[in-house]
């Protein structure tokens, strides 16, 4: 086929899935996806929608410069707890791991102990002023989202 021959198909294939598209959403027994239908589907992936509090802190992270101040200052690290990281570690892995938070759920958990929450010595001694167990809170948070969603 020549180079005229091979547009022309191109642009009667292109044309052809236009009508199509067209078709199906202005046909009434078509199945809609929407939104909703958008949603599950990240849920799916473990991926949910933020929420509006989180978003406004879930850049933070991306400051965090490697000084590693926060897991000197820890006493959890004096005392590993189920072979916990570190607040550094774990903030960094959980914003790279997305889908894959399941992983430092033990972490997360870690700091959503009480224990945690109340001695914030790693978020005093950051330099870069990061809210570190108010990310993990957020992000424990997240995967009971994502749990919820997947298994009901």
């Amino acid at each position: 086929m020549n180079q005229t021959g091979k547009w022309w198909y191109a642009q009667i294939f292109l044309g052809f899935h236009v009508l199509l598209h067209y078709a199906k959403k202005l046909w009434p027994w078509h199945a809609r996806s929407g939104l909703k239908k958008f949603q599950q589907n990240y849920i799916v992936e473990g991926l949910p929608a933020y929420s509006a509090s989180f978003r406004a802190i879930a850049f933070q992270p991306g400051k965090c410069t490697g000084c590693g101040i926060c897991d000197s200052v820890c006493p959890l690290l004096l005392n590993p707890v189920n072979n916990f990281l570190g607040p550094m570690r774990t903030v960094a892995s959980v914003m790279r791991g997305g889908p894959l938070l399941e992983y430092a759920l033990s972490d997360l958990s870690t700091f959503a102990a009480d224990a945690c929450v109340a001695c914030r010595s790693c978020e005093i001694a950051c330099p870069e002023a990061i809210p570190i167990s108010e990310l993990a809170t957020k992000f424990t948070e997240q995967w009971e989202q994502v749990n919820a969603i997947k298994f009901s």
